[in-house]
């Protein structure tokens, strides 16, 4: 979702990226005060998005982007070399 955004400062880049750096930010109290911080905290993304038939589709196109990626930049796209 940040893709091609290097160089900016989170506060920039929008709604998602604000979720993204407040839950950094708690992450770095917790470890400044020496206390655990919570894996239900986490979730930044919203609930949406992992309904199974959401979670298939990103996928396949975070697969296929990086496939398409790898073969332009000569990259073996579905090599198994352990696969023997």
């Amino acid at each position: 979702m940040l893709q091609g955004t290097s160089g900016k400062k989170l506060d920039e880049l929008g709604k998602v990226a604000g979720k993204v750096k407040n839950t950094l930010e708690r992450i770095a109290d917790a470890l400044a005060a020496d206390s655990s911080f919570p894996d239900t905290s986490m979730r930044v993304v919203p609930d949406f998005f992992y309904k199974p038939f959401i979670k298939r589709v990103i996928t396949w196109m975070n697969n296929y982007g990086w496939k398409s990626r790898a073969k332009k930049n000569g990259g073996v796209v579905d090599a198994r070399p352990y696969s023997q």
